[in-house]
């Protein structure tokens, strides 16, 4: 959940533009997954019943409510992933050394990396 938010974040920070809907999907996702969060604790946790069958349940939460959020939760996934800011490019440069002199097994170095490894 952290990482889908963060790369929103990423994006605000790298200065790429937003839009409202992008706005609109990730602000539903934090609601959701807050509600997901609260409700399915309070309904677990307080749900005072024996699980029996044929005895009385003894809800904290309507499960028509919990399954309202739940659903809203599973609905905000791809809507939240397909609206994310593409991430910035990685540039990785690098450069090969022209005479290979460094090179493990040139002459003048060691056969394995082992060696280099006391040096």
């Amino acid at each position: 959940d952290v990482a889908i938010v963060a790369n929103y974040y990423e994006g605000y920070k790298v200065d790429q533009s937003l839009r409202t809907r992008q706005y609109v999907a990730v602000v539903f996702y934090i609601c959701t997954t807050l509600a997901e969060t609260v409700c399915a604790s309070i309904a677990i946790f307080g749900y005072k019943g024996r699980y029996l069958k044929d005895e009385p349940q003894f809800y904290l939460i309507n499960p028509i409510i919990m399954q309202v959020v739940d659903y809203a939760w599973f609905i905000s996934l791809p809507l939240v992933t397909i609206l994310s800011p593409p991430a910035p490019n990685m540039i990785i440069n690098y450069k090969l050394d022209p005479e290979g002199a460094n090179m493990i097994g040139a002459p003048g170095m060691p056969e394995d990396a082992t060696a280099l490894r006391s040096e």
